[in-house]
């Protein structure tokens, strides 16, 4: 199930471009010394053991599931959607400049639109969490009409975040460790909500929400998403 892997490991990066205050090193991809996201579908891997162990989540009940702040909002323009990517997101100058560019008057309410805390009551397209960002698939097929397979998402997410986060998240852990732990969580104490989440599999295999999965870059993905959700 390639999507539903690449949605169980859609966190990726710490979240100095949401605001924070770690150095973007952390969950870098080692071969490349560049921040990386976890990549878009197809995400096909063999199980392999774990580089960091993830928490009994046998208890773990799904938290109400938050809907996506809406479509094509006109928010940001093309060229403040570039921007902000350039700023904030941009793997050869990430959150150098994120600062600097949300402080400006005019791109205030645009990156208000794109970057929504965790704590907030609807999702934009980028999801900050305290040491680290999603991209919102949940909501982005919940624009696009089903919303039933948004909810099983969200549900995944949330599990592996429970049973990942704290243990796998923080300095001196990268994106392996992550990873690896996403992988296993998936296959034990978030089997369940794996499972349910496979619906992502037939949305990109021509479903309403293909949109959601067209593009295996995350700067490709970047776009469609903040365009879906915050453009003209």
């Amino acid at each position: 199930m390639p999507v539903t892997r690449a949605i169980a490991g859609a966190l990726a990066l710490f979240a100095s471009a949401c605001g924070g205050a770690a150095g973007s090193d952390q969950l870098a991809d080692h071969d490349a010394g560049l921040p990386t996201i976890a990549p878009a579908p197809p995400w096909d891997r063999p199980p392999k053991p774990p580089l960091c162990a993830p928490d009994d989540v046998s208890g773990f009940t799904p938290p109400a599931y938050k809907r996506a702040t809406g479509a094509h909002q006109g928010r940001c323009t093309q060229a403040q959607i570039q921007g902000l990517w350039g700023s904030c997101f941009n793997y050869g100058g990430f959150g150098n400049d994120c600062g600097q560019w949300s402080s400006i008057q005019e791109n205030k309410d645009c990156a208000a639109c794109v970057m929504t805390d965790a704590t907030e009551a609807a999702y934009g397209p980028i999801i900050c969490h305290e040491k680290s960002f999603v991209m919102n698939y949940a909501g982005c097929m919940e624009l696009l009409g089903d919303r039933d397979c948004a909810v099983a998402a969200s549900d995944l997410e949330a599990c592996g975040e429970a049973a990942c986060d704290a243990r796998c998240l923080g300095p001196g852990l990268y994106r392996p460790e992550y990873e690896s732990c996403r992988v296993v969580a998936d296959e034990a104490g978030c089997s369940a909500y794996f499972a349910a989440a496979a619906c992502a599999d037939r949305e990109a295999d021509g479903g309403p929400a293909a949109y959601c999965f067209r593009s295996h870059d995350f700067g490709a993905l970047f776009l469609d998403y903040t365009m879906l959700f915050c453009g003209p």
